[in-house]
């Protein structure tokens, strides 16, 4: 019995530090989970930006390698010219480089060089006369030894040839690295992934569309697909059905794909295009095809453009991406904006879910 007894009492003792080590650990677990959630809630305001500049400039042309670049297209409305002060002024033909280099590789003219005002020489050098021997005409050109000598004879000094750009062809230009590399990345060239020359790849055959001339809701196909290049999505989609729950109806989740609402509108048509997509699935395990969503609010903060493809039966839309804000899922509510746009939802932040991003773009482009 004493042996029972305090086997049984070891045996409380054991489980009651079992129990209050793992409350210890649930407590801090809850406590760590509480601060997590409050800083990711508090980081949700980074995710409202809005575009308000023009969605297509003037003269834009949605089929060149990037269709809203102002710089390009001013530098093909603009003549290039170059000022020399020995040819005055010349169109451009060939590329500034290749004249810089026969202007090199050609001889300086006599009536170039000039003699230094009391010198008492000629503006000219001197020419051997005709059939003057070897020995007979200047002396060779030494190489300078310091870096006061000068190749030049003495008393003369060359006229400066260097020529002169004109400010219209310096706006022209294409600064380097260019559409290569974003400016945002100017200082940091290693840590970019040129996503822009995908994007560009995907945008190009588009025609331009005046969104008040879309089609009504209900007379075109449903989406099919979704790209959007430079956060590197590429899903199909699929129309949800509304389940019904007994005491209430809801659209079912969409699993490894995104989701259309089929009561709004298709690609193309002057209404909303409401898409949903998770964010992650953890437990389910159904995709995380909006992962990276969110990007997309520093792109826009940045000033970069970010275009979205949606693909239905018969043609390809494009929609350049315009807003992103972050609402409670209490007051998500689907809405019409009154023309063609799409709006791309996913739940955030991460590990939090209670809240919804909702993406909004407008249509710009058609390509059949």
């Amino acid at each position: 019995m004493l042996l029972r007894s305090r086997l049984q009492r070891r045996f409380i003792r054991a489980s009651a530090i079992f129990l209050v080590i793992t409350g210890v650990i649930l407590l801090s677990a809850g406590i760590a989970y509480f601060i997590y959630a409050h800083r990711a809630r508090s980081n949700l305001d980074g995710l409202n930006v809005s575009v308000t500049q023009a969605l297509i400039p003037q003269g834009s042309n949605l089929g060149t390698t990037h269709p809203l670049n102002s710089l390009q297209q001013a530098a093909e409305g603009t003549s290039e010219m170059y000022t020399s002060p020995s040819v005055g002024v010349q169109e451009i033909g060939t590329p500034l480089g290749e004249l810089l280099q026969a202007r090199i590789e050609s001889p300086v003219s006599p009536t170039e060089v000039e003699a230094i005002p009391g010198g008492g020489g000629s503006n000219q050098l001197s020419q051997p006369p005709e059939g003057a021997g070897p020995g007979s005409g200047p002396p060779p050109m030494q190489v300078p030894e310091g870096p006061g000598d000068s190749l030049l004879p003495s008393g003369l000094e060359m006229v400066n040839q260097s020529p002169q750009i004109s400010p219209s062809a310096i706006a022209a230009q294409q600064l380097y690295p260019g559409e290569a590399l974003k400016a945002s990345y100017w200082n940091n060239p290693l840590g970019y992934e040129p996503t822009s020359h995908l994007e560009s790849s995907f945008i190009q055959g588009f025609k331009p569309v005046d969104p008040s001339m879309a089609a009504p809701v209900g007379t075109l196909s449903a989406p099919t697909r979704i790209i959007i290049p430079s956060i590197i999505v590429d899903s199909q989609v699929t129309g949800l059905r509304v389940l019904n729950l007994g005491d209430s109806r809801a659209y079912e989740t969409p699993k490894n794909v995104v989701g259309h609402i089929p009561q709004s509108a298709n690609p193309g048509e002057k209404g909303g295009v409401w898409l949903f997509g998770h964010l992650e699935s953890p437990i389910e395990g159904e995709g995380n095809v909006f992962y990276t969503l969110p990007k997309i609010a520093e792109l826009l903060r940045r000033g970069e453009e970010v275009y979205a493809i949606i693909e239905s039966a018969k043609a390809s839309y494009l929609y350049r991406i315009v807003e992103s804000r972050v609402v409670h899922q209490d007051d998500m509510r689907l809405y019409d904006t009154g023309g063609p746009t799409i709006h791309l939802v996913t739940c955030v932040p991460k590990w939090v879910y209670d809240h919804r991003l909702i993406v909004t773009g407008k249509l710009v482009g058609i390509r059949n």
